[in-house]
């Protein structure tokens, strides 16, 4: 997970200040398996990044992992979302009340197979609702 979130934030970071010098480079996570896989910079200056892990789940085999910073990368807050099967985050943005919406896919909830996985949050990262999109067959979330 260090590796991917440390490459998503530098991206992110070249792709925003081209031209100037890097402001940061953070590390999160433990040992893989962890992915991060969404980066969006906040309302308060800060930075949300998403993504899976297997290290931090307590339930499932692999969860939905959300990360919030401070301006500088520094780290506030995790939380975990999903189930007993696998579950994956795919992106991130925040919402109009300051809370976050993410986008990903469930093998833990829905209809059968993987199904299209949707979790609102408040604005320090607590549960809000969650909703499911798809059937039997596999269908997957990619961007919110």
């Amino acid at each position: 997970m260090k590796r991917l979130l440390y490459a998503l934030i530098v991206l992110f970071i070249s792709a925003n200040l081209f031209g100037q010098s890097i402001q940061f480079i953070k590390n999160f996570g433990d040992v893989c398996p962890d992915f991060g896989l969404s980066v969006d910079q906040t309302k308060d200056n800060g930075y949300i990044l998403l993504g899976h892990t297997q290290n931090y789940s307590a339930v499932g085999q692999q969860d939905i992992l959300l990360i919030k910073t401070d301006s500088l990368g520094n780290f506030l807050w995790q939380k975990l979302f999903g189930g007993s099967n696998l579950d994956f985050g795919q992106s991130v943005q925040q919402t109009f009340d300051k809370g976050f919406i993410i986008c990903g896919f469930t093998n833990s909830f829905g209809a059968g197979g993987n199904d299209i996985y949707i979790v609102k949050t408040d604005s320090i990262g607590n549960f809000q609702w969650q909703n499911t999109f798809g059937g039997t067959g596999n269908d997957y979330g990619y961007c919110v």
